[in-house]
């Protein structure tokens, strides 16, 4: 159990050891992949992810769809992200998104728009207005980095107020996210419990798909943690025993495992 002032320290540890003189690499996400498809056979689950370039090869929009077989019943989530993209700087100023999960009434529809650091890193997500959905009130989320966490603080606002529900870290080692951690509030004041978390413990010598040195450094822990992929990472995760395929540019296009699971990558 965690008290939220040890962790309010922490993240502010995190953000004062960021470093203004650290040189911002710059973006190229010209090969990065523009449909990926990832097929869970130990959850009876298959996602598939549809990216969007603009003409400037910025990254523009996301189509996700996730579904759910699993008791022999389909269930489908889906949702899209519609970038407004800064030309001169290459990241976004803002973005719409849509979600809905099988067990929504109705689609959630947010506007969001982002900020950024002087390193172009992205240090603040903040929800503007629900134009539809079950949950009246977009959240808040703020970013804290160090040269191996990131850490996201999510905020929601009430009639009580703003309240933090929610706290969210990467650890990194090498170059790959090797843990992620979530608290939630215990519901007794300031309480927090662990209420999720996973580890990756192999990592495969083949790049990953979707990293670029300049968007991990600026927007890869923001996509991550929006569940969207792992742009952070620089090799890919391989804890069921992936063998990948290439193509001649060295670039991995699909993938399998012993227990039925694939992927397959589309390139731009």
């Amino acid at each position: 159990m965690k008290k939220i002032t040890l962790l309010s320290l922490v993240i502010m540890f995190f953000f004062s050891c960021t470093k203004d003189s650290v040189t911002t690499p710059s973006i190229n996400i010209a090969n990065l992949p523009k449909a990926y498809t990832r097929y869970y056979a130990s959850d009876h689950k298959i996602s598939y992810r549809v990216y969007k370039y603009d003409s400037n090869d910025n990254l523009a929009g996301i189509t996700l769809r996730t579904n759910d077989t699993v008791g022999g019943t389909v269930n489908v989530d889906s949702g899209s992200y519609y970038f407004n993209v800064n030309q001169t700087a290459n990241l976004p100023t803002g973005y719409t998104s849509i979600y809905r999960k099988s067990t929504d009434t109705k689609a959630q529809v947010e506007t969001h728009s982002l900020f950024f650091n002087s390193q172009k890193q992205v240090v603040k997500d903040s929800g503007l207005a629900v134009i539809s959905g079950d949950n009246p009130n977009p959240p808040t989320k703020y970013y804290t980095y160090t040269g191996s966490t990131v850490a996201r603080d999510s905020w929601m606002h009430s009639a009580a107020g703003w309240n933090m529900f929610l706290i969210d870290s990467l650890f990194t080692y090498s170059g790959n996210v090797m843990h992620y951690a979530q608290y939630s509030n215990g519901g007794s004041g300031n309480n927090w419990v662990v209420s999720g978390q996973w580890w990756v413990g192999v990592y495969a010598p083949e790049a990953n798909p979707f990293y670029d040195k300049g968007l991990s450094y600026s927007f890869g822990g923001y996509l991550l943690l929006e569940g969207i992929e792992d742009f952070l990472s620089q090799n890919i995760a391989n804890d069921i025993g992936f063998t990948f395929l290439t193509d001649s540019k060295g670039r991995v296009v699909s993938g399998t495992a012993p227990d039925g699971s694939y992927m397959l990558v589309t390139y731009q």
